[in-house]
């Protein structure tokens, strides 16, 4: 038993976790499987299992925008802005993305190869992230939808970055003005597309669609660092303001327009305002419950990319009429067997991936990022940022 616990454990310093933003990632993903386990619940309750569903993918945009914002704000603040400064910071996030990334696209990809189901055209989009850069992603590999919009934004932002200092020559504008252009830019293509009446993907999936998600969370990042009285003070004024938006949400009428126009920066400005408080609360008193929070916000990218591939196995890569076949020999039962099942599966949903995500985690993500801390990287970040 001591080995399979160690197979398992991970070396986490608790210390140095900020528990509310943890907390967040740990409400992100948890929002996420909860949504994929809802094929493992009885069909007749579908309605009232999604009341208590959120957009798990809209906290994850904006508390990364937000850690990705503070990296690079303080980084612009201490060195020089120029081509090097990027690529250093693209080699950065690709080490801690891409490895995970490329490993279940090759294997979702030679499953495909395999079933007789792969189509070149599809698949190579894959791998420059354009699978949803303007319209809806397809079924294959769907939940790097995200991840897409994710990359993008590595790109796109700190390049606007660049160009507008060229012509303020002033970070700290520079900024601002870059993140304006794209929260503009989101939400004139979203009108574009409510225009046109084209509703025939969820371009709340696609890049264009939705990378001011992130942004959002960088305009947090920006406060937190050159308003920071501000964003110390008022957080209880700041959350008491998000959980109200986030109470509305409940209310708010399922219509095109909302869903087009409006629901995605609901979302993401209903978390902007939980940051404060969420980025200043540092411990937990229950020991227990601190660290499971903490433990699933670790592994929650390897979570995030497993949980359907977990998903579909439980529902179609097991014969389940055979199983209920042998169980109502072997124990004479002639009802109620679908329903145990149906919870079997969503238990096992959550025990599975969170196990499978563990070892993907401590044996494969770790020890690629890692790789960004070899010499060569950080003695060429060090040289080129001088």
């Amino acid at each position: 038993m001591s080995k399979i616990i160690q197979l398992f454990k991970l070396n986490i310093d608790y210390s140095s976790r900020i528990f509310g933003l943890d907390l967040l990632r740990f409400f992100a993903i948890f929002f996420v499987m909860y949504l994929h386990a809802g094929r493992f619940f009885p069909r007749g309750y579908k309605t009232e299992y999604l009341l208590f569903s959120y957009d798990g993918v809209g906290i994850f945009f904006v508390l990364s925008g937000f850690l990705i914002g503070r990296i690079l704000i303080n980084q612009l603040m201490k060195y020089q802005l120029n081509k090097n400064f990027l690529l250093d910071f693209w080699i950065r996030r690709w080490f801690r993305t891409l490895p995970n990334y490329l490993l279940i696209l090759l294997l979702l990809t030679l499953v495909t190869i395999i079933n007789g189901s792969f189509l070149f055209d599809n698949v190579i989009k894959y791998f420059f992230f354009l699978q949803n850069f303007n319209s809806d992603i397809g079924e294959f590999f769907f939940e790097s939808w995200s991840l897409a919009i994710e990359e993008w934004f590595y790109l796109i932002l700190p390049i606007s970055i660049l160009l507008m200092f060229v012509v303020t020559n002033n970070t700290k504008i520079s900024l601002l003005l870059a993140m304006l252009a794209i929260l503009i830019f989101c939400n004139y293509f979203r009108i574009s597309v409510f225009n046109l009446n084209d509703f025939s993907g969820n371009y709340a999936h696609s890049v264009l669609g939705r990378l001011d998600s992130i942004v959002y969370g960088v305009l947090g990042a920006y406060v937190s660092i050159f308003y920071n009285k501000i964003w110390t003070i008022y957080k209880k004024h700041f959350l008491i303001v998000g959980l109200f938006l986030l109470i509305i949400s409940r209310f708010m009428v399922d219509t095109v327009v909302y869903s087009v126009l409006i629901e995605t920066t609901h979302t993401s400005v209903t978390i902007l305002f939980l940051l404060p408080y969420f980025s200043q609360l540092y411990g937990c008193k229950n020991v227990f419950v601190r660290n499971f929070v903490i433990f699933v916000s670790i592994i929650s990218y390897s979570i995030y990319l497993l949980n359907i591939q977990v998903s579909d196995f439980l529902s179609s890569g097991i014969n389940w009429d055979w199983v209920v076949d042998y169980l109502q020999q072997l124990f004479n039962i002639n009802s109620g067997l679908w329903t145990l099942l149906l919870f079997m599966n969503y238990v096992l949903f959550f025990v599975l991936t969170i196990l499978i995500s563990t070892l993907l985690y401590k044996y494969y993500e770790v020890p690629m990022t890692n790789l960004r801390d070899l010499p060569f990287f950080k003695n060429r970040f060090k040289k080129t940022l001088k």
